[in-house]
């Protein structure tokens, strides 16, 4: 049975008019399939077969949502909407279909947010948490010209969840600014994740994210700078622990010449964790003038973990300045010897290196709150590491 059929049942229980609204998308759907291990961008990670049967409809909680200081918050639990503005309320059709992926949460999002941000209204704290049942979820947000605006996006993903996707559709227009933190930590279900970014000329995205799990989780991050000046800062870090499996899929198009962007991303491969990142730059033909940079790292902190990373760089243009590094490796045994000759214990001189690597990527200056935020959500995936390896 296909990924379709057994979701066969979400999408026959959604209202009349989303069905009417959504025929087509499901259809192609059908029509299509979802991508595979076949497919060379899935071939670590194989969502359907995750998916084992029909996920259960979302069902209530009760859960205390956690508020920062600075950033008005707005949340969903279990698609349930929380100090949501009926303005604000994501309810129109699904656009902007990018891959055969996208097209499950296209046509089974019940509902989400739309932000216009504004100087009035430039700090949003999106609160995401699933907890029974599948959830489905698309969120618009738009930075009009010349604001600079901070989105923190909460996502967790805990006890009976099903299967649930959520994408982030973002807009930046010319000379506006958003930094944007997310922290996914997903202990349940299979997960798949999608953050699609348009950038104008002189457009900035800064984006710091930080993923753990201790299950499957899938995240397609794809970022379009469309007019010179536009700049994309992607930094993360992913944590799998348990027997979690963590892809990120990351793409970069300079669609435009005089454009910038920097990827830099920590793994740190726990028990029997699976972590998989791709960072891929694709700089089109009139993209003269193009500056990127990718720095991809990894730690292995137990035997049993795997890291698979891998930089692509796919370049049309010849006047560029387009760099790649990638390396996986261990504890330096000779920072940890010399940290031990100071009198720092084996695990503590251990856990200052393991953090202090990972930590520097996590760096979030425009909300204090939310630097906290990243690196407490860290600290926590941590405890799952054995300190005791040497």
């Amino acid at each position: 049975m296909s990924l379709a059929e057994r979701l066969q049942p979400l999408f026959d229980r959604l209202p009349e008019d989303k069905r009417r609204a959504r025929h087509d998308l499901w259809q192609q759907l059908m029509d299509e399939g979802f991508p595979g291990r076949k497919h060379e961008r899935w071939r670590f990670t194989d969502i359907a077969e995750a998916v084992a049967e029909t996920p259960e409809a979302p069902g209530p909680a009760r859960i205390t949502l956690p508020e920062l200081d600075g950033l008005r918050r707005v949340g969903f639990i279990n698609g349930r909407s929380d100090g949501l503005d009926d303005g604000e309320r994501q309810e129109a059709p699904a656009s902007g279909i990018s891959d055969a992926s996208d097209l499950v949460n296209a046509a089974l999002s019940a509902t989400g947010v739309r932000w216009d941000a504004s100087t009035a209204d430039a700090a949003l704290h999106l609160c995401t948490r699933a907890t029974a049942g599948s959830v489905h979820l698309r969120h618009r947000v738009h930075v009009p010209a010349d604001v600079q605006a901070v989105l923190y996006w909460d996502d967790h993903v805990a006890e009976s969840a099903g299967f649930g996707t959520q994408t982030l559709e973002i807009t930046l227009a010319e000379n506006a600014r958003l930094d944007l933190a997310r922290v996914h930590r997903n202990q349940a279900a299979p997960v798949l994740l999608r953050t699609d970014a348009r950038l104008a000329a002189g457009a900035h995205l800064r984006m710091t994210g930080f993923d753990a799990a201790d299950h499957l989780s899938r995240h397609n991050l794809y970022v379009r700078l469309d007019a010179p000046g536009a700049r994309a800062d992607l930094d993360g870090v992913y944590a799998p622990y348990g027997e979690g499996h963590i892809d990120t899929f990351a793409t970069v198009e300079h669609a435009s010449g005089e454009t910038i962007s920097r990827m830099t991303f920590r793994g740190l491969g726990m028990d029997k964790g699976v972590g998989v990142l791709t960072g891929r730059v694709h700089v089109h033909r009139d993209a003269q003038k193009t500056d990127s940079d990718q720095h991809l790292a990894s730690l292995l902190l137990s035997p049993r973990a795997r890291i698979n990373a891998k930089p692509e760089l796919e370049i049309y243009a010849d006047d560029v300045q387009c760099a790649h590094g990638n390396a996986i490796g261990q504890i330096d045994r000779d920072a940890l010897h010399y940290l031990q000759t100071r009198g720092i214990p084996h695990a503590t001189a251990r856990a200052l290196l393991i953090g202090g690597f990972a930590a520097e990527t996590l760096a979030f200056p425009a909300q204090p709150a939310v630097h906290d935020a990243l690196l407490a959500a860290l600290d926590e995936a941590l405890q799952h590491a054995d300190w005791s390896t040497a």
